[in-house]
C-alpha cells in the first residue's frame, strides 16, 4: 500500500514562544541639562519586529494610565511622566514592558522680583540687577535681559546664564528702561 494515497490532510503548525522587542524615538529635546526637558508637547514613536509569527500591535502607557493600542503617544501635560511600551506578537507572547521618562515643561517662568542697583541718578556706568528665581518644573536656565527698547521676540536681547546677580552698562548718559525676562 501506498502511504501517499491515505493521506487525507495536512496539517501544518507553528511554534512561537520568544516575545517581540519594541523600541521608541523621542524628538530631540529642548535642554540636555542636567535633564532632559520638553517644551512644546511631544509625540513618541514606537515600532517593534518579531523574526517568527510577526508584530501583533504595539501597547503603551502614560504614568499609571492604562494600556492602549498604537504607534505614537501624545505627552501634552507638563510634569515628570513614565512612558511605558510593549509589544505583543500573533502569537500571543507580550514582551516586558520598556520604560522611558518624558519631562515636559511648557510653561514659560514668570519673573516677579528684580532689583536694580544702584537705583536713581549716578556717576557710574555699571548696574547691577538681582532677581528671585521663579519656581519651575525644569529650572531656570538664565533671565534674558534688554536695556532701552522693548525687545521683539523671545532672544532680542543678551542672555545671562546661572543665578542672579548679573552687571551691565548702558551706551550713553541718559534715563533707560530694562526689560527681564
Amino acid at each position: 500500500a501506498d502511504y501517499r494515497q491515505n493521506i487525507r490532510a495536512r496539517e501544518v503548525f507553528h511554534f512561537d514562544a520568544t516575545a517581540p522587542r519594541s523600541s521608541v524615538t523621542l524628538p530631540p529635546a529642548a535642554t540636555t541639562r542636567p535633564e532632559t526637558w520638553y517644551n512644546t508637547p511631544i509625540t513618541a514613536t514606537f515600532t517593534a519586529t518579531d523574526t517568527l509569527s510577526g508584530v501583533d500591535h504595539i501597547e503603551y502607557a502614560i504614568d499609571a494610565g492604562p494600556w492602549q493600542k498604537g504607534q505614537q503617544a501624545v505627552i501634552d501635560r507638563d510634569g515628570k511622566h513614565i512612558l511605558f511600551y510593549r509589544a505583543v506578537d500573533k502569537a500571543g507572547n507580550v514582551e516586558m514592558a520598556n520604560r522611558v521618562t518624558v519631562r515636559l515643561d511648557t510653561t514659560p517662568p514668570i519673573l516677579r522680583h528684580a532689583v536694580v542697583s544702584p537705583q536713581g541718578w549716578t556717576t557710574k556706568n555699571v548696574y547691577t540687577v538681582t532677581w528671585q528665581a521663579p519656581l519651575d518644573d525644569s529650572g531656570i536656565a538664565g533671565i534674558w535681559y534688554k536695556v532701552g527698547s522693548a525687545p521683539l521676540s523671545a532672544t532680542d536681547g543678551t542672555f545671562f546664564a546661572g543665578d542672579s546677580p548679573t552687571h551691565f552698562s548702558v551706551p550713553r548718559e541718559g534715563r533707560f528702561d530694562l526689560y527681564l525676562w
